[in-house]
């Protein structure tokens, strides 16, 4: 059985030499053959030893560590996801209340999902440099690297809606852009839940919800051509209701693409034949 010495501030038995950098692994004699200390970088996450005669306890470790930072990847996509509803929410809540304070917390969160977005591409850089991910392990990471794009694309369409928020004064309960505000936080919520499960049919059931936010987009825009045609002063509001619709149509679109990217995560195969 191998005596695996692990933490750096511990007492060892054997006391090997190390460095901060290293964590050691040690075996018992095999026979009359003896096998060199066997080490982990924490710089690399790689094992360092030339010795091909690594056991399964190692080898688990190594791995489990790997699962570790994936896990820690799953969470960091999902507070990511959690930020977009936020921004999402606030700024149509701006819209439909009047109110400049929930501007200011969708302006907010798209400052938090930059930031959100540099953590985690940081995350994927050092998943693929120390562990050199292969096959399915390597689409997860590359995915997420796409994915974070369109998630930060998301908060920044969002803060525009905020912005645009702060000029619309007048009701508009009678359009269909609080439908549309709720189908988008919907399929931005399960895209990244898509991801974190690894769930191909909730992908895919994002991908085909769309569709209804391209119907919902083109019946807020007849709306919008009969508002404007009742009184021609609304032209100004009905231009810029019109962006307010057409950025909530784009959070669709990127939605659609994060769950395409978790299709290719899980088959190989993007839905687009990227």
């Amino acid at each position: 059985m191998a005596n695996l010495l692990f933490s750096r501030n511990l007492l060892f038995p054997e006391r090997p030499t190390f460095s901060r950098e290293t964590y050691f692994f040690s075996r018992e004699k095999v026979g009359k053959k003896s096998f060199r200390p066997l080490r982990m970088s924490l710089q690399t996450g790689s094992l360092c030893d030339d010795n091909p005669h690594f056991t399964c306890l190692e080898e688990s470790i190594v791995r489990n560590y790997f699962r570790e930072q994936l896990a820690q990847l799953h969470r960091e996509l999902t507070e990511m996801g959690e930020t977009c509803e936020t921004a999402i929410s606030a700024a149509s809540e701006a819209l439909l209340k009047n109110d400049d304070s929930l501007a200011a917390v969708a302006e907010n969160a798209e400052e938090e999902l930059d930031r959100q977005e540099r953590e985690v591409e940081d995350l994927c850089l050092k998943l693929l440099l120390r562990q050199q991910p292969v096959a399915g392990d390597l689409r997860q990471i590359s995915a997420a690297l796409k994915m974070i794009s369109d998630l930060e694309r998301i908060g920044d369409q969002a803060a525009d809606i905020a912005e645009l928020a702060r000029f619309i004064r007048v009701p508009v309960e009678n359009l269909h852009i609080a439908d549309m505000t709720q189908a988008v936080i919907r399929m931005v919520a399960d895209s990244v839940n898509a991801f974190v499960r690894r769930d191909l049919e909730l992908a895919r059931a994002v991908c085909a919800a769309d569709d209804q936010v391209d119907a919902l987009f083109d019946q807020v825009k007849q709306e919008l051509v009969a508002l404007i045609a009742s009184d021609a002063s609304n032209s100004g509001l009905g231009l810029d209701l019109l962006m307010v619709a057409k950025y909530l149509e784009r959070i669709g679109d990127h939605a659609t693409n994060v769950a395409e990217w978790v299709e290719y995560s899980l088959t190989g195969v993007h839905p687009d034949g990227q």
